[in-house]
């Protein structure tokens, strides 16, 4: 049993599984949909920028592998694995895609074994690295012949979110709000998250 299996508290609620219950997954419990319910009776634009998220990542992995031709794919801070991972994306598209996968949290490394398989033509694997160390992490992944990024979900600003793309081409239409990336139009509702 790892140590990440022993210390598994159910009635603790736990970020990666709040997230999970938000996307309507099923890797939560009790104490996780009560704390993610009072979140969002206090913050109701939680609920918007997780599904504006979601739909970023769709949109994203789906034009790296239909439109650009990707078949390697790195996603740091992978969160609890859940539907329409980077890997069933992109391998459903080309399914001799290769996805690395990356988080820090025990529990959500104990679910990416558990639940991360990818297709017969394609590889998927995790890594356990902290997305505060890209060198580690480009290091490890080292397998891969060339890295593309996909920015999600980062909460800072936007002239500090253009720091990860330095030395990268963006395509069109740039570092946006995440609804207005390729597909949603301009947000309704103010969302908390840029994308590119």
């Amino acid at each position: 049993m790892s140590s990440g299996e022993s210390s598994l508290d159910t009635g603790i609620p736990h970020p990666a599984r709040v997230y999970d219950y938000w996307l309507a997954g099923k890797d939560n419990f009790a104490a996780d949909r009560q704390t993610g319910d009072q979140i969002v009776a206090t913050q109701p634009s939680v609920l918007p920028a997780v599904r504006a998220n979601r739909a970023f990542l769709r949109r994203a992995v789906k034009f790296l592998a239909r439109e650009a031709g990707i078949r390697q794919f790195l996603d740091i801070g992978t969160g609890l694995p859940t539907n329409e991972n980077t890997h069933q994306i992109a391998q459903g598209v080309a399914p001799e895609s290769r996805v690395v996968y990356v988080d820090n949290d025990p529990i959500v490394l104990v679910h990416a074994r558990r639940l991360l398989e990818g297709s017969a033509e394609g590889a998927t694997t995790y890594i356990e690295a902290d997305a505060r160390d890209p060198e580690g992490i480009l290091r490890e992944a080292g397998a891969f012949n060339e890295q593309r990024v996909v920015a999600r979900f980062v909460p800072r600003t936007r002239p500090e979110i253009l720091r990860y793309f330095e030395g990268l081409e963006l395509v069109e239409p740039g570092l946006v709000p995440l609804p207005e990336w390729r597909g949603m139009g301009k947000a309704t509702e103010w969302i908390p998250a840029y994308g590119g």
